[in-house]
């Protein structure tokens, strides 16, 4: 197993503790996780450490949502130094159209994310 160090860093946004486990859960103990709560402490983390690999980024969250995450990211030009993917229940066509405009790499249904889990359990 690689050191701490040498894994992958994925920054999990999502205000649920619940969606955070079981992201790290699905993915396993091969990469080193950094966890905020919202998209604010987001973007103080991105703004710190540009070691980031992989941003996994909810919509809906308080003091600021996945889509200010995006265009924030996107004012400033982050957007092609942190791929992002956006982990969200929503299922409406403008939803996920407005995310892939702002710039993300894919849209992981949470609703999905359960049913996988629950095959391997």
């Amino acid at each position: 197993m690689k050191s701490l160090e040498e894994r992958q860093k994925i920054l999990i946004v999502d205000d649920s503790k619940f969606n955070q486990e079981l992201l790290m859960e699905i993915l396993g103990e091969n990469y080193q996780y950094i966890v905020a709560n919202d998209g604010l402490e987001a973007i103080s983390i991105l703004q710190k450490d540009w070691t980031i690999d992989l941003m996994l980024l909810d919509i809906n969250m308080p003091k600021m949502n996945g889509f200010e995450v995006l265009e924030y990211m996107n004012k400033y030009q982050w957007i092609n130094e942190f791929p992002v993917i956006v982990i969200s229940a929503e299922e409406e066509t403008s939803i996920i159209e407005k995310a892939y405009n702002l710039g993300l790499l894919n849209i992981f249904n949470v609703l999905l994310m359960h049913l996988l889990l629950n095959e391997e359990l």
